[in-house]
This record gives structure tokens, sequence and C-alpha cells, in this order.
């Protein structure tokens, strides 16, 4: 079933389409607020540089669903697969506190190499990306809901590769800044 068929066969699409990216949106700001309160953990530069007014503005990107239901759909996936990476390093960051986890990454960039680091960052990317393109080879192209999906599930690996290689280069500039010989990665 198609996504136009969804529309027109008066199912409302749009609505849910639009109450499920808002509490997608909600809890990929609210993630982040209990993972990072002062934003210092936080891979997108975007939001670290605009704060937690903007964080909370990306919950009208709900009102896509209005426009185009397609990229309604990537962004409740990309939104609820952030959720869930933050949710998973959240308790770690609340009880180390952000400043004591920084400090631990930076412990383990000098530990390490840049290099290194990335790679793990890409492979993860990579193996999220396969399970995309299976749901996108497994759909019946792209007039229906999985293939959409999928196109989620690239994007989020795509915005972990960008966002992650990104956090990883800070982390290493940092850790070389503070080490006594200035070498780190």
């Amino acid at each position: 079933m198609g996504t136009q068929h969804f529309l027109e066969s008066g199912r409302n699409w749009e609505h849910v389409l639009a109450a499920m990216l808002l509490l997608a949106r909600l809890g990929d700001v609210v993630s982040t607020r209990l993972a990072t309160p002062t934003l210092q953990m936080e891979a997108n530069a975007i939001l670290r540089r605009f704060g937690w007014r903007f964080a909370w503005l990306t919950t009208a990107l709900c009102l896509i669903a209005y426009v185009n239901t397609v990229l309604a759909m990537i962004g409740i996936v990309v939104s609820l697969f952030v959720t869930a990476s933050n949710l998973s390093r959240a308790w770690i960051m609340r009880a180390l506190g952000e400043v004591e986890y920084l400090r631990m990454l930076q412990r383990a960039a000098a530990a390490s190499t840049r290099g290194v680091a990335i790679a793990f960052i890409l492979a993860s990317a990579g193996t999220t990306s396969l399970a995309g393109l299976l749901l996108l080879v497994m759909s019946d192209g792209p007039d229906t809901w999985p293939y959409w999906f999928a196109a989620g599930i690239l994007t989020y690996a795509f915005a972990v590769a960008v966002h992650g290689c990104a956090f990883v280069g800070r982390l290493y500039r940092q850790a070389a800044t503070s080490s006594p010989s200035g070498a780190a990665g």
C-alpha cells in the first residue's frame, strides 16, 4: 500500500505522523537534556551553538507532516534512533557528570588514535546502514512506508557518521590541548 493510497484513503496519516514526529522530537530533546544539560557532550554543533531554545524549537518540525509525509517519516525514524542512543549513554553521563564523562573520553582519546575512533564510528554507521539497505531492498519501492522508514535509518546512519566523526575530531583537539606533550591521536 503506497503513501498516496494511505493519504487518499481518508486515514489522516498526516495527523498520525505529526503526533509521532512530535513525540520523537520531544524524546530527542528530553533525552539530550537528561544526558548533557549543558550541551557539553552534544555531538551536533548546530545545537551546541544555538542552545536549548533552538532544541525546543525543533519540536515544531512535527508540522512537516502536513507538507511532506515522507520527510515526516524520515524525521520520526531519525529522532527515535537518536533518542535511543542518547538514553543508552545518559545514565553514565548523569552518574559521572558531564565534565568527568568528557575527561574519561579524553583519556580514552589519549590512549588511542583518531583513526581507530573514526573507524569504529564509521563501522557503527555502516552496520546501521546495512539494516536500512536491507529494509530498502525488501520494500516495494518509493511508494511504500517501509521504503521511507529505511530512508530514515540510512539518514540516521549518515548523521551518526558525520556528527560522530566531528565529535571525535573535537575530542582529539581537546585532548591534544590538555595533554602535557600536546600530542594526541
